[in-house]
């Protein structure tokens, strides 16, 4: 989901659509890289940049709870870098407001202990980024996933660090790790060549993914 608002987003900044989605609502995921799996899903709303971003999210997660209150739901936040950031918030706010329970259902509030929230953190042994000393310091939130897309055979290393901390590295490292041994990496998902042609110039001649791309 997070690697579909990349691409869909706007860099343009002479567009006069700069910072907009590329792609309609109604057929966001068939252009988004998702054809295959574009009946799965189904967007109902965009969020644009705000003073405010929890007040919108609330209302539309509230409206899709009360349309499917017969329907047993599970709701999960996701994103990559500062997105990663807000998904967390988003999912506390959503939680501790209530708004993952039907309506009428009544409970008590007993701190983070008591949400039954659950957060995967991926991190990526390569990724310097969050190695960057800021005030306050980052902190890592959740159970850990740890992967080193270093390990992967069809990745070559580059001058620029940064290229570890992109998304398509992490879903290039998700899809091939086994365990967090060393030495274990393996393909074993689709994910993982998309991904890999996504990471162009750090993609190795012999990959599957078609090669260095320029």
């Amino acid at each position: 989901m997070a690697q579909a608002t990349y691409d869909a987003f706007n860099r343009e900044k002479l567009s006069p659509h700069a910072g907009l989605s590329r792609f309609a609502i109604r057929r966001f995921f068939e252009w988004a890289q998702l054809r295959g799996h574009a009946a799965a899903y189904r967007v109902t709303r965009f969020l644009y940049a705000t003073s405010c971003v929890a007040v919108p999210v609330l209302s539309e997660v509230a409206r899709l709870v009360s349309m499917y209150q017969d329907e047993e739901l599970s709701i999960t936040a996701t994103g990559h870098n500062l997105g990663a950031a807000l998904a967390t918030l988003n999912a506390f706010d959503i939680v501790a407001n209530g708004y993952n329970r039907h309506p009428g259902h009544r409970s008590r509030f007993d701190g983070a202990r008591g949400l039954g929230l659950r957060l995967l953190r991926v991190h990526n042994a390569r990724d310097v980024v969050p190695r960057y000393s800021t005030a306050p310091p980052n902190r890592g939130v959740g159970t850990e996933l740890a992967i080193d897309t270093g390990e992967s055979p069809y990745l070559r290393r580059l001058a620029n660090e940064l290229v570890w901390h992109k998304l398509d590295s992490y879903l290039h490292g998700v899809a091939g790790a086994r365990g967090g041994e060393a030495g274990r990496f393996k393909l074993a998902a689709n994910a993982g060549e998309q991904g890999l042609r996504r990471a162009g110039r750090g993609a190795r001649s012999k990959s599957t993914g078609g090669g260095e791309r320029g």
